[in-house]
């Protein structure tokens, strides 16, 4: 790990006060989060439920993010960026214990994702307004780079953790463990004054042209994640059918995104943003087109860190490229936009692979990441 490249790049970037708070407040929830969230899909399938009826909760899960994204942006313009983000936590905690209760108690299983998806939105809709509003354009390629690079980094070993822990305790402790993290992991927001865009809501402002003219970016964005943070965890625990193999596998996932994260960041900022997403798509394109062929256990788990890799390399200049381009003031209403772009391609996703045969889901889940991301390869934004 570069420990040492990290830390230089932190002495060279001036961060202001609010901008450590964000860090510090992403690190501690990445790893709360990273200790459970890859293996809910798998937990699902230990309880007995069926791969899609796995898939079809998430699509719940992620179709509730998209509805409830222009609601948060509401909420978060009148209680403040910090309160509103300080509401997700506790549901998310919530939603934790329902998770963890499936096997003990007869639960009803789609709502848990409505509480879960809620929890998620009702944080990230304000946190990105929040990150936007406290970043230097001039150094956002960097600051991006670190919003990304510092949680992956703390989280890197959580998969392979919360892996090994389910394997010798099971679901339970994991689930609790990751509760308590995440009750403390909006401290750090609130040493500083309380932020509120005194937004005059309105619905054209977040459907307006300019905003429109991103849907498809962000939708294909999100149609990649399924691919990426979905499907392939999910494929690993078929072949090895064992948690701490999976879970090692997403930790060189996020070894790969962390990397590629703190190098890329100022990268972006000095050599453009197009040249650096065009070279990632392709990389990630060529990696899903590799996983349909090959067989070798071994190899498929290699490649998890490339997938981190090409994933980045899109994600970072897509992020500082939208940041770049927003007016003050509008910053809230669209992160609505974006998250709920994000989510739309994400449920689309899902939905479609539920309609896949099952011998064929994986395959076809690849077949159509390699597509998808050839779009980044040639996008103008």
């Amino acid at each position: 790990m570069p420990y040492n490249l990290l830390l230089h790049k932190l002495s060279l970037t001036k961060i202001k006060k609010e901008l450590k708070e964000i860090y510090a407040a992403t690190i501690m929830r990445a790893f709360s989060l990273s200790l459970v969230s890859v293996f809910i899909p798998m937990y699902l399938l230990n309880l007995g439920y069926e791969l899609n009826q796995a898939l079809f909760y998430l699509a719940i899960f992620y179709l509730t993010m998209a509805i409830f994204a222009p609601i948060v942006s509401v909420i978060s313009s009148k209680a403040g960026l910090k309160h509103t983000i300080a509401i997700g936590p506790g549901l998310t905690i919530v939603y934790l214990l329902l998770l963890r209760s499936i096997g003990e108690i007869n639960l009803p299983l789609y709502p848990i994702a409505i509480v879960g998806a809620i929890g998620a939105i009702i944080y990230w809709v304000p946190m990105n307004s929040h990150f936007t509003k406290s970043s230097n354009k001039g150094r956002r390629g960097t600051e991006t780079g670190l919003f990304t690079a510092l949680p992956k980094v703390a989280a890197v070993t959580a998969p392979f953790i919360g892996g090994v822990m389910i394997a010798s305790f099971g679901f339970s402790l994991l689930f609790l463990i990751a509760a308590v993290l995440l009750l403390v992991s909006v401290a750090p927001l609130f040493l500083s004054y309380e932020y509120k865009s005194h937004m005059k809501y309105k619905w054209k402002q977040i459907f307006s042209k300019k905003n429109l003219h991103w849907f498809d970016d962000f939708f294909v964005q999100g149609f990649v994640m399924v691919p990426v943070f979905v499907m392939f965890p999910i494929y690993i625990f078929t072949l090895s059918q064992n948690f701490s193999i999976t879970g090692a596998a997403v930790s060189l996932m996020s070894l790969g995104i962390a990397i590629c994260a703190i190098l890329l960041g100022r990268a972006t900022d000095k050599f453009g943003k197009k040249a650096i997403m065009r070279a990632s798509a392709i990389i990630l394109s060529l990696v899903f087109i590799g996983l349909i062929f090959i067989t070798n256990p071994f190899a498929i788990y290699g490649m998890s860190f490339f997938i981190g890799v090409g994933w980045t390399g899109i994600a970072i200049p897509m992020f500082t490229f939208f940041c770049d381009n927003l007016k003050p003031g509008t910053r809230t209403e669209f992160m609505s936009f974006r998250d709920l772009s994000y989510c739309s391609g994400r449920t689309i996703a899902l939905f479609f692979l539920i309609l896949v045969p099952l011998l064929l889901k994986f395959k076809i889940a690849f077949a159509i990441a390699a597509i998808a991301a050839i779009y980044f390869a040639m996008a103008r934004l």
